[in-house]
């Protein structure tokens, strides 16, 4: 039991991890790989095992959508192609940015 629940939280971060380099959602995601959301979401969150044949057509995606995986690795390892990585790299930039003007744009509530 303990196996199947490894295997499968092992399986959404990968996915989760994957999405968020490309920065897509989960429905996105999905058309991509010609799963329906619901079968993303559910391995997401665990709510249901992924086929074999859904995590192989995951894997087989993936070196064209620029990402390199060794699934098997503890860590996890990643190699990205240089516009995936440059597109991640921004993604990150941009959040980074947006969460500083938040900060500077919020005036504080502390009384003077």
């Amino acid at each position: 039991m303990q196996d199947k629940f490894d295997d499968d939280l092992k399986i959404a971060v990968f996915l989760r991890t994957i999405r968020g380099i490309l920065g897509c959602s989960q429905r996105d995601f999905g058309q991509m790989l010609g799963l329906p959301l619901s079968t993303i979401t559910r391995v997401e969150i665990m709510q249901m095992s992924i086929r074999y044949s859904d995590l192989k057509k995951i894997l087989q995606a993936l070196p064209g959508l620029g990402i390199e995986c060794d699934p098997d690795s503890v860590p996890m390892t990643f190699t990205l192609n240089a516009p995936v990585f440059n597109l991640a790299k921004k993604q990150i930039e941009t959040k980074h940015h947006i969460r500083e003007i938040k900060k500077t744009a919020v005036p504080s509530l502390e009384s003077d």
